[in-house]
C-alpha cells in the first residue's frame, strides 16, 4: 500500500475496477466448443419448427371426417416410420400405423394412440372411448416457430437447452464473447516450488497453483504463469512480457508497502495507471489494481500474498467482472447467517463459511473463520465466503449477507 493513501471502500474498488475493465471482443466457435459462453449474436429458425406435421404418440393416423372409424374395423395401409418421406392415405376407411416423430401421412389429420386401439394383424378398431379429431396428438408445422422467428436472443447462456435450440437451427458456428488472455505470476524469495523440499525458512508455493485452478474452473484458461522471486529486476522482465501477452495479469505477493513490495512502482514504471490501492476489507487490504492502457490494454490486479486474501479478493473482484463482461450471471447470491459473527466499523469482513441446510430446507452459512490470512487450511472445507458489511456490532443471527462461492 502506497504512502498515506486513504482505503476505499469495498462497493468502490468494485465499481472502479469494473468501469475500467476493457472490451475483449467477440470470436466464431464450433457449437460443442461454446457450452457455458454467451452469444453475442441472434439465432433465428432458417425453417418452420417442427418443420413437418410430426406425429407425437405410437398408433394410428387416419381421417378423423370420414365416418368409418366409429366402430368399424379400419385396414390398415401400410407404417410411417420416423425419418421416412410421407406415405399417401389410399382410402379414407382405411389408417396408417405410425410412430413418434413421423411425418403425418398425407390425407391425414390425427393420430389416435396405441392405448386407445384394438389390433389385429392388418386391422385396427378404437375403443369405444377413445375419439379422434383433427390436429389430436399431431404437432402442426411451424406451431413452434416459422422460420425467420427469433430462437436465442443476443445475451443467450448456452446451457444444455440452448445448444439443443441451436444445433437443432442449424448453427455449427456461433459468435460468443472472446476470454481474455490471462497471465499469473506469484511472487516471493520465502517460495519453493511444491515439489521441492522447502529449507526451514521457505515454504511451498500454493498461490499459484489455487489461484491458476480457480481461474481454470471459472471457465478462463491460464496462458502463463510464472514463480518469481523478489529480485526487482526479475519482476519488471517478467511484468513487461506479462503486460505484451496478456489481457489480464494477476500479481500474487509483494503489492504492500514493506522494502521487497516492488509491484506497485514496477507497474507504474511499465506505464500502467493505478486504478486503487488499498480497500478497507479483511483479509486483503493491500489490492491493487491497475490498467496498461494504449493499443492492446491489459487489466492487472495484485493480489496480497497471504493465501486467504488472495483468493477472497479473486473472486470478489477479478472473476464477477470477468464473467460480467462476458455476460455470465452473477454467483454472488445472498444467504443468512447460521450464527453469530464479527463485524468492524470500518472495515468490510470476508469470512469463510460452508452452506448447510436447515431443517425447513432454506440455506444458511456456517462460519468459519480462520486465525489470520496466512491461515489457509479451513478453506478446503468452505464452499466460499460470506461478505459483511461495516457496522455496528452485534448483528442478529440469521442476518442476511451476501456470500461468494469458490466455484
Amino acid at each position: 500500500m502506497s504512502g498515506s493513501s486513504p482505503l476505499i471502500p469495498v462497493a468502490e474498488a468494485f465499481r472502479l475496477f469494473q468501469a475500467s475493465c476493457p472490451k475483449w471482443g467477440e470470436e466464431s466457435l464450433p457449437l460443442p466448443m461454446a457450452r457455458g459462453r454467451v452469444l453475442v449474436q441472434e439465432l433465428r429458425a432458417q425453417e418452420d419448427w417442427p418443420p413437418f406435421p410430426r406425429v407425437m404418440m405410437d398408433g394410428v393416423a387416419l381421417d378423423s371426417t370420414s365416418p368409418a372409424w366409429r366402430g368399424a374395423w379400419l385396414p390398415v395401409q401400410g407404417v410411417q416410420a420416423a425419418g421416412d418421406p410421407p406415405l399417401v392415405l389410399a382410402a379414407s376407411h382405411m389408417a396408417i400405423e405410425v410412430m413418434t416423430g413421423a411425418f403425418l401421412p398425407q390425407g391425414c389429420d390425427c393420430v389416435v394412440p396405441v392405448e386407445d386401439l384394438e389390433l389385429t394383424r392388418d386391422a385396427v378398431r378404437l375403443r369405444p372411448e377413445a375419439l379422434a379429431r383433427p390436429g389430436l396428438h399431431v404437432h402442426a408445422r411451424g406451431s413452434d416457430a416459422r422460420h425467420g422467428d427469433l430462437l436465442l436472443p443476443r445475451g443467450t447462456l448456452l446451457h444444455g437447452p440452448a445448444l439443443a435450440v441451436a444445433a437443432a437451427a442449424g448453427a455449427s458456428q456461433v459468435l460468443v464473447g472472446r476470454k481474455p488472455r490471462v497471465v499469473i505470476l506469484a511472487t516471493g524469495k520465502e517460495l519453493v516450488p511444491m515439489e521441492a523440499t522447502p529449507l526451514p525458512w521457505q515454504i511451498r508455493a500454493s498461490n499459484g497453483p489455487a489461484l491458476v485452478a480457480s481461474m481454470e474452473h471459472a471457465g478462463f484458461p491460464v496462458q502463463g504463469q510464472a514463480l518469481l522471486d523478489d529480485n526487482p529486476d526479475t519482476l519488471r522482465q517478467a511484468i513487461s512480457q506479462a503486460l505484451d501477452e496478456a489481457d489480464v495479469l494477476v500479481l500474487s505477493g509483494a503489492v504492500s508497502k514493506g522494502r521487497f513490495d516492488h509491484v506497485p512502482a514496477l507497474l507504474k514504471d511499465a506505464g500502467c495507471r493505478i486504478l486503487f490501492h488499498g480497500v478497507a476489507q479483511r483479509p486483503g487490504k493491500p489490492l491493487l489494481a491497475a490498467l496498461r492502457e494504449g493499443g492492446r490494454p491489459t487489466l492487472v490486479m495484485g493480489l496480497p500474498g497471504n493465501p486467504v486474501s488472495a483468493l477472497c479478493t479473486l473472486h470478489r473482484y477479478l472473476l464477477p467482472v470477468l464473467e460480467q463482461q462476458l455476460g455470465l450471471p452473477a454467483r454472488e447470491a445472498p444467504v443468512r447467517v447460521a450464527s453469530d459473527h464479527p463485524r468492524h466499523p470500518r472495515f468490510t469482513l470476508f469470512l469463510p463459511a460452508r452452506l448447510v441446510v436447515d431443517e425447513t430446507g432454506c440455506r444458511h452459512a456456517q462460519l468459519l473463520p480462520t486465525s489470520n490470512s496466512g491461515d489457509f487450511a479451513p478453506l478446503a472445507g468452505t464452499q466460499g465466503f460470506v461478505e459483511i458489511e461495516p457496522g455496528p456490532p452485534p448483528p442478529p443471527e440469521g442476518r442476511v449477507a451476501s456470500f461468494h462461492p469458490w466455484s
